[in-house]
């Protein structure tokens, strides 16, 4: 049930996901990817969103402020989460989740370097950091 696999989860704990995750992320990759190169090189994306977390936990509302906008702040801590995707799966393979006071270019210096010879990132026009692709 989803319960039972919530409960699971929770025991444990990040490192085991994060096993699961890696292992489920290769096998994929080796199965679906690798088949659509440009140029020889594999196309990857990044790119980031904003999640709005629950309003009543108090402990993410210490690490995670609420959102702004034109009307004051929102009811809800807000989450950046920035990930590369390989562009010929469409699978989000390494990701990044921060406090949206970091911004994207943070994360996506500590993204890159999941990236090796051969592989393309394409970002889009909030990723103007010259240094970072160099």
């Amino acid at each position: 049930t989803d319960a039972a696999f919530c409960t699971a989860r929770k025991r444990s704990g990040v490192a085991v996901l994060k096993s699961v995750f890696d292992r489920f992320v290769k096998l994929f990759r080796e199965r679906f990817g690798g088949h659509f190169l440009w140029k020889g090189l594999r196309l990857n994306g990044i790119d980031g969103t904003t999640l709005d977390l629950p309003a009543n936990a108090k402990d993410l509302r210490e690490r995670f402020p609420a959102g702004s906008g034109t009307h004051g702040s929102g009811p809800h801590p807000q989450m950046l989460l920035v990930a590369l995707v390989d562009l010929w799966t469409g699978l989000a393979y390494r990701f990044l989740a921060v406090s949206k006071k970091h911004g994207e270019n943070f994360c996506a210096r500590w993204l890159v370097r999941y990236l090796g010879k051969g592989d393309l990132l394409l970002g889009d026009r909030n990723f103007q950091a010259y240094d970072l692709f160099c």
